[in-house]
């Protein structure tokens, strides 16, 4: 989910919708905001709770590098 949060905000930098979830959606809490280990990944990838919302303020080239990372990480993990 981590992954397709970025991969949106990267594919479309100036909609502010992609940039921003609710922090009660069911999916961020089942999979990422239940655990300190996800919410870590969370604030370590630029994404802050603010009002009820997770938001990213990270610069797009910024991100790019982060799910480069995360890519690479991945492929090493399972390959």
């Amino acid at each position: 989910m981590l992954g397709k949060l970025l991969a949106n905000i990267i594919a479309n930098p100036d909609a502010e919708n992609y940039r921003k979830v609710k922090a009660m959606n069911k999916q961020m809490e089942e999979l990422l905001t239940r655990s300190s280990s996800g919410v870590r990944l969370l604030k370590m990838t630029g994404f802050n709770e603010k009002s009820g919302f997770w938001v990213n303020d990270l610069d797009v080239k910024y991100l790019k590098v982060i799910r480069a990372d995360m890519d690479l990480g991945f492929r090493k993990a399972y390959t």
